[in-house]
């Protein structure tokens, strides 16, 4: 009789340190105005040869602090509320890795994988939408870093490579938008989508009940539409029409509104200009603004689509492949 032996191999996974991880931190607006939220990027890379596991909260937007050098006592410094404010835009595992639960509490990372993080940091305090309590002054200049803390248990920390951060509102292509912007009760109004990246298709946030910013978006476009502000002007009307078109589509199919037929009609003619808001944004040179227009574009072909804009389903795919493009 012959002996079979089975030999099975476990992958075992250890949890990283400090050694392990090395964390590469990109500034995509490295010159900005003292309005304006800092759109940054993180890199996590597996040095080691085996799989590393990464434990970090449940609660991702609290995970990196932005450090920045205080010249003046020469030490690092956390930015205020850098670990409150660092919104993730998209998905942790974009780039790559496996979340051992639904919660991704434990990433693990391959020997030689990374993983791509994008945030937003909004440098003032917005425990209230309103607050013009701006951290930054023109003519700032900031060496930051980012601490991240790869292991909660441990409270292994890796520090990322510097960058500097100039704060600039007399560039003489934007100072005067950036001029209009000071005058409004809201001036960051124009980044909403960003700052709090909403739920597209749902309800309207708190902030925009108070100040919708349509007709401030709409003087932004004709009156500076070379400016790069113009793009998120694009998206913040493109989002305005797409939350009122579902609207109004949601209570013709519920028959909640007075005129059925009419709600259709409204619905389809506020997609149709977000789309065109949408394509304006995409075409632009602005690469900051791009990821949330196709986020938002998405929804708006899902919507043509229930709308039944789409004479076939092919229409509908090749819009898919147009935002893709982008």
């Amino acid at each position: 009789m012959k002996r079979i032996t089975f030999l099975i191999i476990y992958l075992i996974s250890t949890a990283a340190t400090a050694q392990d991880i090395a964390v590469e931190l990109s500034v995509q607006n490295p010159i900005l105005c003292s309005i304006e939220p800092i759109f940054y990027g993180l890199k996590i890379i597996n040095n080691s040869a085996e799989v590393r596991e990464i434990k970090i909260p449940w609660n991702l937007r609290r995970t990196p602090i932005i450090e920045f050098f205080d010249k003046k006592n020469n030490e690092w410094k956390e930015l205020k509320n850098s670990n409150r404010t660092n919104y993730d835009r998209f998905p942790l595992v974009a780039g790559g890795g496996l979340t051992s639960d639904n919660y991704n509490k434990k990433i693990f990372i391959k020997p030689t994988q990374s993983i791509k993080q994008n945030f937003v940091y909004v440098p003032f305090d917005n425990n209230a939408y309103t607050s013009k309590n701006y951290y930054f002054k023109s003519g700032d200049t900031l060496n930051i870093r980012v601490a991240y803390l790869i292991d909660t248990e441990s409270k292994d920390v890796v520090y990322s490579n510097e960058h500097t951060i100039v704060i600039n509102d007399s560039i003489e292509s934007e100072k005067n938008v950036i001029k209009y912007f000071k005058s409004l009760i809201i001036p960051h109004f124009i980044f909403e989508i960003a700052i709090f990246n909403p739920a597209y298709g749902g309800s309207p946030s708190p902030s925009t009940i108070k100040f919708m910013g349509v007709e401030q978006a709409k003087y932004i476009l004709e009156n500076y539409p070379n400016s790069k502000y113009a793009a998120w002007a694009d998206v913040h009307l493109a989002w305005n029409d797409y939350l009122a078109a579902e609207k109004n589509q949601l209570e013709a199919k519920y028959n909640l509104a007075q005129d059925s037929t009419q709600a259709v009609y409204e619905a389809k003619t506020l997609i149709i200009q977000a789309e065109r808001h949408l394509e304006s944004a995409l075409e632009s040179k602005n690469t900051l603004v791009k990821p949330y227009a196709k986020q938002l574009y998405y929804s708006v072909v899902s919507m043509k689509m229930t709308l039944g804009l789409y004479a076939t389903l092919e229409e509908y795919l090749k819009a898919t492949e147009y935002i893709d493009s982008f």
